[in-house]
């Protein structure tokens, strides 16, 4: 309280309170009142270096979902989010519901975390029992002791509680054909939700294959669905202001990170945090899918099953030269069709993509 902090250059600091969102309908609306500052030009080697101030709280939400589609740098978003400490990063295969709220880690009771530590041993003593049954037995044996053999759970209990210990965890879910992005949210029941999208051109040259300037046609079948996942983009990015608590540009993360920093402030980060986050130096993705199995129990039970459990011990490196190629006329045809108004809005603040 009274503390002053020195500003970041290009980077306007905001509170920790979260903006709640209504979980409306995904319909094409038009969008309106648009903005967002010039992309930098790389080549001028203008990079605008991150700065924070000296001291500040961090209020981060305990669950937090991204929607966006994939080669839309989503998946990097969550790396950059999974820096924080003790955070479970989920990146589902495209048409997984993923977690409930309550399959993620949080604050556990004393018979929740006797059960966790002792599961596995019933589980090969009671071989014919069902996980139900088994808790129930668990419980038996749990409620049945003295006070003072609970004694040391309900220690472990009040340890779990304390706000070091709290675990975040964020869920990143692309656009499919199955799964609808409300869907996602009346799982997961995010605090805070975070659209991040990509140049809908960059991201049809990326699923379709192309590499370089070879191009060639997308079959019909594989055109319908590819336009079916950018509509239902378009559809999230025109009532963003709505449904989301703050939208994520990839060509930011890759090349104006204070904006970045900016955003995250908005849902509770410290600026210095999310300015050490965005450095990607504490952990590996190895690191996280590690930490995921520690401390999630429906994520230990559907690794490469619901979630991408692969991860590499090698630093998480972040380059622009994603967006240096230039999507063909085909591309930019097909986007354009299928995302009007991010098309739109792309050419008049991001012209040189």
């Amino acid at each position: 309280g009274g503390t002053r902090m020195r500003p970041l250059r290009g980077l306007a600091l905001a509170g920790g309170a979260l903006v709640c969102c209504l979980g409306q309908g995904w319909g094409s609306l038009r969008g309106e009142g648009l903005d967002l500052p010039q992309l930098r030009n790389e080549s001028e080697g203008e990079r605008r270096q991150l700065r924070a101030p000296a001291r500040c709280v961090d209020q981060p939400p305990q669950r937090i979902l991204i929607f966006t589609a994939q080669k839309t740098g989503g998946g990097l978003l969550t790396s950059c989010l999974g820096q924080y400490p003790r955070t479970v990063t989920l990146d589902l295969y495209p048409g997984k519901l993923g977690p409930a709220a309550g399959q993620l880690p949080g604050p556990m009771s004393a018979f929740q975390i006797f059960a966790r530590k002792n599961m596995k041993e019933y589980e090969k003593t009671h071989k014919d029992l069902k996980k139900e049954e088994l808790f129930k037995v668990l419980g038996d044996k749990y409620f049945g002791m003295p006070p003072h053999e609970q004694a040391p759970w309900k220690e472990k209990e009040a340890e779990s509680a304390k706000p070091e210990n709290k675990v975040m965890s964020v869920v990143k879910a692309c656009t499919n054909p199955w799964t609808l992005g409300w869907q996602y949210m009346s799982t997961l029941e995010p605090d805070a939700k975070i659209l991040m999208v990509r140049h809908p051109a960059h991201v049809v040259k990326a699923l379709s294959g192309k590499k370089g300037d070879q191009t060639e046609p997308l079959s019909d079948k594989a055109a319908k669905v590819l336009s079916k996942k950018l509509r239902q983009l378009e559809g999230a990015f025109v009532r963003r202001d709505k449904l989301f608590n703050i939208t994520i540009f990839y060509e930011d993360l890759i090349m104006n990170q204070p904006q970045v920093a900016s955003s995250l402030a908005k849902i509770g980060f410290c600026p210095r945090t999310a300015t050490e986050m965005l450095t990607f130096s504490k952990h590996s993705k190895e690191d996280l899918v590690n930490f995921n199995l520690q401390e999630c129990d429906w994520c230990e039970r559907t690794k490469w099953k619901e979630w991408d459990a692969k991860g590499t011990p090698t630093k998480i490196v972040v380059s622009s030269h994603f967006v240096d190629t230039r999507p063909s006329k085909e591309d930019r045809m097909l986007a354009e069709k299928a995302c009007p108004e991010m098309s739109r809005y792309y050419a008049s603040k991001f012209p040189k993509l």
